[in-house]
């Protein structure tokens, strides 16, 4: 009742403040203030500078105490932060502040003074909606930071503390927000180190070599004309900018190749001083990525025959003519013709977008939208059959939902050894969140010894409230993950399988219809879902592969909210891998599989492994962001030690010594995205085991 009570007074107070009362705009060239310095009380609006800085400050003095600080802003700086400090002391509260959705921070002022504001890291047209500082109780603030701390990850604060252990918790708490604070400034300076230790070396030994000509044809991708007497296509948005070098690297580049048709490079921004930063870094042709995240795709190297080739088309079909469906509709001629070899990725920085360009591709968003649903509807014994497209929150992203056939079923297999707990919460979920489509549960008894686990199973097959088949299946001996899931499916009488750790607590409504309506469309191996920490932060958004040496869990401990680079946590995507904590498959592919690994695997990586055995046969792996499941016990599981150590050990050497090739070279990732976190960071030298021209002469598998 009291965070109730406390939430009341929270809205009341809101809805009484405004930008303009709080704070002065100070204009030290970082920014200059539109509109003549009338303040829209709704929006007010900055435009880029190479500053980078709005700077802000209080008209009055805030008494001493504990603050709730909140600001919404809207446009692309996701990596903005905020620095917070009061009068003229230089010990500053950073905190980060990303855009689109409003942000809670605690804050302290230890005297009577004035606030001052610096928002740093603007690098695109900045839009502040909102500001407010709130007085809190101590204890409300407390209760904040303790359970910010939590997420962490270094301890579990209690409740009540003196007020020593208190000072070390803020403390840990501002240290904590203010580092990632620097992360984000390192993000964007270290851009400039990148292009001189990395791009300007891999260039040098490039355009050391000889090559024979090519010609060239640049176009508008929105106008877009048959070309005539070129070898290829290049395509340039208005007032974008390519690389001066791109035309020798090209030259050099398609000597060495196999005939590619299709290539596409990696791409920043740049202003109107020449200053590039915020590189998205690519990987390999990933059709459910491109198709549905418009927030960068701009740079192709077209042949003229296939351009050419899909202008007819598209004109005779009367689809509207622009990149977009010009790229949906070759990538999709090449894939039915089993030429996916064909479309090449240039791990270099071949295309510099405007910064100021954002309106621009959401004028395009709608078209493109209608004309994805279009073509999909026309060819959807290819790609099976999409029911409607819904756009994101963020006017980036496109939802694609698919129809599932009416005779879905899914069989969810539960492995379980006592902790019931973890079971029944897992099982509630299911109801509660039902899977939208019939099914049956499947409960693995792996050697159950509590009395209360074997009570439970016994009650949950003996209910008669439940109108769906359920069944508990002895197995027992050792702990074989891959041995049991694989005796079980010869059992499941769905035709949708469905693997599910025990400690899994589904959060989303009608996961199972979106399981079943993927694993279903054409060519689809695995799909799975995005799995969250108790804390609300990422444990598994797709798994890249030769993190750790091995494999690791993309954007894992990244707040659930956030985009993640280019949008990738809230776009669906092919993976080499996913986790099998929350898999499904239909069981007309899992039959064409071997199952997991039972030798070899028994506990580790048989996920990664089987995911792998299915791309080989050309299924393709999809993470579905709005599948969202709590995976709980992970985050407990602790330091592995003894016989799980050195079964971790022979097992990650099985897979490391099977799967090679692919784990040093990930297809979904970028050789200059780090492998020793999972923050999708940027590495400061030249990989090793990373070769240029294998990009475009091999075929990534």
């Amino acid at each position: 009742m009291k965070n109730l009570y406390f939430s009341k007074i929270i809205h009341s107070a809101l809805t009484k403040l405004s930008i303009n009362k709080l704070f002065n705009f100070k204009s030290k060239n970082p920014y200059e203030i539109l509109k003549d310095k009338r303040y829209d009380l709704k929006k007010i609006k900055f435009e880029p500078n190479l500053n980078k800085k709005v700077i802000l400050e209080s008209k009055k003095k805030y008494s001493k105490g504990w603050y709730l600080f909140g600001i919404k802003h809207e446009g692309k700086n996701n990596s903005c932060y905020c620095k917070l400090f009061t009068g003229e002391s230089y010990f500053y509260q950073g905190r980060p502040t990303f855009p689109l959705k409003r942000r809670w921070r605690t804050v302290h002022i230890n005297r009577s003074n004035k606030l001052n504001i610096i928002l740093e890291n603007i690098e695109n047209p900045f839009i502040l909606k909102e500001i407010w500082f709130i007085k809190i109780p101590f204890f409300n603030a407390w209760m904040r930071i303790r359970k910010r701390c939590k997420q962490f990850n270094t301890f579990t604060p209690s409740i009540f503390v003196s007020n020593n252990q208190f000072l070390k918790f803020w403390r840990i708490y501002n240290l904590e927000l203010t580092s990632q604070c620097k992360s984000l400034k390192s993000h964007l300076f270290i851009y400039d180190q990148w292009q001189e230790k990395i791009e300007f070396n891999i260039l040098k030994k490039i355009l050391q070599k000889k090559s024979k000509e090519f010609i060239f044809d640049i176009q508008n991708p929105e106008n877009p004309l048959p070309t005539v007497n070129s070898d290829y296509v290049i395509t340039l948005n208005n007032e974008d900018k390519l690389p001066e070098w791109i035309f020798s690297v090209l030259k050099i580049l398609l000597n060495q190749a196999s005939n590619p048709q299709i290539l596409f490079g990696d791409e920043d921004f740049i202003d109107e001083f020449g200053k590039r930063s915020n590189p998205k870094f690519k990987g390999a042709w990933n059709r459910e990525l491109f198709w549905c995240n418009f927030t960068i795709n701009n740079s192709w190297i077209i042949k003229s025959s296939l351009w050419n080739k899909a202008i007819i088309f598209l004109k005779r079909n009367n689809y509207i003519v622009n990149k977009f469906s010009i790229i949906c509709y070759l990538t999709y001629y090449l894939e039915k013709n089993n030429d996916l070899e064909k479309i090449k990725h240039i791990p270099l920085i071949l295309y510099h977008n405007l910064i100021n360009k954002r309106k621009k591709i959401l004028q395009n968003y709608l078209i493109n939208k209608n004309f994805l649903y279009e073509f999909i509807r026309s060819n959807k014994s290819d790609l099976g059959n999409c029911k409607f497209i819904k756009t994101s929150t963020n006017k980036s992203i496109l939802k694609l939902f698919w129809q599932e056939p009416s005779n879905a079923f899914l069989s969810i297999i539960i492995p379980t050894r006592d902790k019931v707990d973890y079971l029944k919460r897992c099982i509630d979920s299911i109801l509660e969140n039902g899977p939208g489509i019939p099914f049956e549960i499947i409960i693995i008894d792996n050697d159950s010894k509590e009395e209360k686990t074997i009570l439970y199973l016994k009650n949950f097959i003996s209910r008669k409230d439940l109108s769906f088949s359920r069944r508990v299946i002895k197995f027992d001996g050792k702990f074989n993950y891959s041995r049991m899931n694989n005796y079980v499916t010869d059992h499941a009488n769905g035709n949708v399988l469905v693997f599910v750790n025990n400690d899994i607590e589904f959060i989303s409504k009608k996961w199972g219809q979106e399981f079943a309506s993927n694993a279903f469309r054409p060519g689809i191996g695995f799909v799975g879902a995005k799995l969250l920490y108790s804390n609300n932060t990422i444990q598994h958004a797709g798994v890249i592969l030769g993190i750790g040496g091995v494999a690791g869990h993309a954007f894992k401990f990244i707040n659930e909210n956030e985009e993640g680079y280019f949008s990738r946590i809230d776009s669906p995507q092919e993976y080499s891998a996913l986790t099998a904590a929350c898999l499904a498959i239909s069981k007309k592919n899992w039959n064409k599989l071997n199952g997991f690994n039972e030798k070899h695997l028994p506990v580790n990586y048989n996920d990664v492994d089987i995911c792998l055995e299915a791309r080989l046969i050309g299924l393709r792996n999809l993470y579905l962001p709005s599948v969202k499941a709590y995976h709980h016990e992970s985050i407990t599981r602790g330091r592995l030690e003894g016989k799980r150590l050195r079964l971790w050990k022979k097992e990650s050497a099985f897979l490391k010594r099977k799967w090679a090739s692919v784990i040093d070279n990930d297809p979904s990732y970028s050789p200059y995205l780090t492998y020793v976190k999972e923050d999708f960071s940027k590495v400061m030298k030249i990989p090793n085991k990373f070769v240029l021209r294998d990009c475009l002469i091999k075929s990534k598998k």
